[in-house]
């Protein structure tokens, strides 16, 4: 700078820096925008995104600059409104929100969209029929031996299995954490007598997506029959004829003594 007296004409000089301060510049993806994928727990297209997980995938490991999250640009622009996290999105299936990334030395900022998407999850069946199978031990221990795989044409329904990875797990958490899935699909045994509970995880494969069910694997025991009595019948010969110890039986009539009244009984 050079500064000159109008009067005198004397002069002097001094120096100072101009400097540009760089802006915020989030980490984008290939679109040149921010994006956020979770996936739906109910398939309704609404779910909770974690907003301070996100900042770690965006920091572009800047020093000095905060960020917060808004609905709007203008709440962005304006640091108004910033969002609490979790976030619930309040539109179906995708949402764009906005990033506010400030230097809080230079105070520099820049506004960035920031795509929420819902993810579905694969469907299941609100109920899997549970498996029954019949004891055949001699003991009636309540152990047998199921086909689990029985169960997968009503699990996948309409969707396609190649597209998913369906796996069968012995307790809800195993499911959950995708670990010790059932190998022995076609001849397991339950571990636990007459009734036992398995877990299964169905998951997109493209998406990582899952879903978890449940369904019921049950040891039926046999009919309880009644020893009856004997059937006994008088020779039905006409008056005269010799008898000859043949008689007509009708086995029906002992139906309700050998199954105890119990309807739901087949005999032969």
């Amino acid at each position: 700078v050079l500064a000159t007296n109008d009067t005198t004409g004397c002069e002097n000089t001094i120096t100072f820096d101009i400097r540009v301060n760089p802006l915020p510049s989030p980490t984008l993806n290939p679109s040149g925008m921010l994006d956020a994928e979770v996936c739906d727990d109910d398939n309704d297209g609404f779910t909770s995104f974690n907003l301070n997980d996100l900042i770690n995938d965006i920091i572009n490991n800047e020093p000095d600059v905060v960020y917060s999250f808004h609905e709007t640009q203008a709440d962005a622009t304006n640091n108004l409104n910033p969002l609490a996290s979790p976030y619930n999105n309040i539109m179906m299936d995708t949402q764009t929100i906005y990033v506010l990334a400030t230097n809080t030395v230079t105070g520099c900022f820049t506004v960035t969209p920031l795509q929420l998407n819902v993810i579905p999850i694969p469907v299941l069946p609100l109920n899997i029929t549970d498996l029954e199978e019949c004891d055949e031990a001699a003991n009636l221990d309540g152990f047998t031996m199921f086909d689990l795989t029985e169960t997968q044409t009503e699990i996948y329904g309409t969707q396609t299995p190649s597209d998913y990875t369906l796996t069968y797990h012995e307790t809800e958490q195993d499911a959950i954490d995708d670990l010790s899935p059932i190998v022995n699909l076609t001849d397991y045994i339950n571990i636990t007598i007459n009734q036992q509970t398995i877990w299964i995880r169905l998951e997109d494969n493209t998406t990582a997506c899952y879903a978890i069910g449940s369904f019921d694997i049950i040891v039926v025991g046999p009919p309880v029959l009644v020893q009856p009595t004997p059937f006994a019948l008088c020779d039905d010969l006409e008056s005269g004829d010799e008898s000859d110890e043949i008689s007509t039986f009708d086995l029906t009539d002992k139906y309700i003594e050998i199954t105890g009244g119990n309807t739901s009984l087949t005999l032969t």
